[in-house]
């Protein structure tokens, strides 16, 4: 009888509905990282957690215009909205770093190739990631102007603390910020030079980096240094592009936060600051025309160290330029009242990359290549920076 009471408890447990299993979290990719050398380049896809995958090869298609490409799906990956698109190194051998949801429960990582290449994946477990690396001949990079010249020098950079890096690209969303030739948006070329260069970061300096914005949504200004200030950053650097009346006017120039009386920067902190700032009488004084209050308290004694970033990331912003193209000019490092910058607690700067409505300029910021060469301009500024910041000796690489 006992026996037979045991088999009728273990039918009915057959027979009970299974407990829900709670569905376990997606994976997430948590960066996308990239660099080039004469033999080969490497992508590596930073996930939240190992995540099965398989990737193909599919050949160029001259009749649909479509390049060689090689696509890697990571099953169980959800994207996140905005994250992970359009990325160009624009090396010579990838033409494009694009993602998609592939399926509902994959997403495709898709490399458009400048040339033919050989391609190897495989997975790393720690920290989980997928790499990609593709061998092969780089095709010339005919948007230079110049031909190229020998490798820079820069600074190491060595640290027992990792540092925290916020990027701002300016605008986004509904704000498309300042237009250029041919309708070309402030937004959508700060997000590229502010992609570039956090992908260089994180290669070269040992430092977390965020970015405000990943894609193209809006920010207010308050939640921008909010966020610069809750992952307690030790850097801030807020990445715009310039437009003028008059298409002549060139140039590139950095900011740190201080009152000014200097009308073309009242004016272009209005355009930045989004709001309006108006010059009663012809009086240009900040103190009587600004519709707030610059918070000098705030930044204390940042103020000189924002100062020495300015001045390090525009000299090496210019000077890398100037390598690789003629005519750039060098605005300045310079003092303004831009709310971006100001209730910061950390050094924090400002960076006018070119003026979209200048003829040339305009063009080369429209130019992938160009844009790629102000991020690795801004990316020695920096390291420059950090270099005399941490009493680094320089050093050749």
């Amino acid at each position: 009888m006992r026996g037979l009471s045991l088999a009728l408890v273990a039918c009915l447990a057959l027979l009970a509905p299974a407990a829900p299993v709670q569905a376990a979290e997606p994976i997430r990719i948590v960066r996308v990282r990239h660099a080039s050398a004469d033999e080969y380049t490497r992508i590596v896809i930073d996930l939240s957690r190992h995540a099965g995958f398989k990737w193909g090869e599919l050949p160029a298609d001259s009749e649909r215009a479509l390049p060689g490409r090689v696509y890697v799906d990571l099953n169980g990956v959800v994207l996140e909205d905005g994250r992970v698109l359009g990325l160009r190194p624009a090396d010579g051998r990838v033409r494009l770093l694009r993602a998609g949801q592939h399926k509902a429960d994959a997403a495709r990582i898709v490399v458009e190739l400048e040339s033919e290449a050989q391609a190897k994946v495989f997975s790393l477990p720690q920290p989980a990631r997928i790499v990609i690396d593709l061998s092969g001949p780089r095709k010339a990079v005919v948007a230079k102007e110049e031909p190229e010249q020998a490798p820079e020098v820069l600074p190491s950079v060595r640290t027992d603390e990792k540092l925290r890096i916020v990027i701002d690209p300016g605008h986004g969303g509904r704000d498309p910020g300042a237009r250029g030739r041919g309708g070309l948006s402030e937004k959508s070329v700060v997000l590229e030079v502010a992609q570039r260069l956090a992908a260089k970061i994180r290669l070269g300096v040992p430092a977390e980096v965020d970015l405000t914005r990943y894609g193209d949504s809006f920010a207010a200004l308050g939640e921008r240094k909010d966020l610069a200030n809750d992952r307690k950053a030790d850097f801030f650097i807020s990445i715009h592009a310039n437009a003028s009346d008059t298409r002549r006017v060139r140039g590139i120039e950095t900011y740190y936060l201080k009152n000014t009386d200097d009308r073309a920067t009242l004016r272009l902190a209005s355009l930045e600051n989004g709001v309006d700032m108006i010059l009663r009488d012809g009086d240009a004084s900040a103190d009587a025309d600004l519709p707030y209050i610059i918070s000098d308290l705030a930044q204390g004694h940042k103020e000189q160290e924002s100062l020495r970033l300015a001045r390090h990331v525009q000299s090496e912003l210019v000077r890398h330029l100037r390598t690789r193209y003629s005519g750039v000019d060098s605005l300045g490092d310079k003092q303004g009242p831009f709310l971006v910058l100001d209730g910061t607690h950390m050094p924090s700067i400002l960076v006018e990359i070119g003026f979209l409505t200048h003829e040339v300029e305009g063009a080369r910021l429209g130019s992938p290549a160009y844009r790629e060469a102000v991020a690795e301009g801004l990316y020695r500024g920096l390291r420059s920076y950090l270099a005399e910041d941490l009493g680094v000796r320089s050093h050749e690489r």
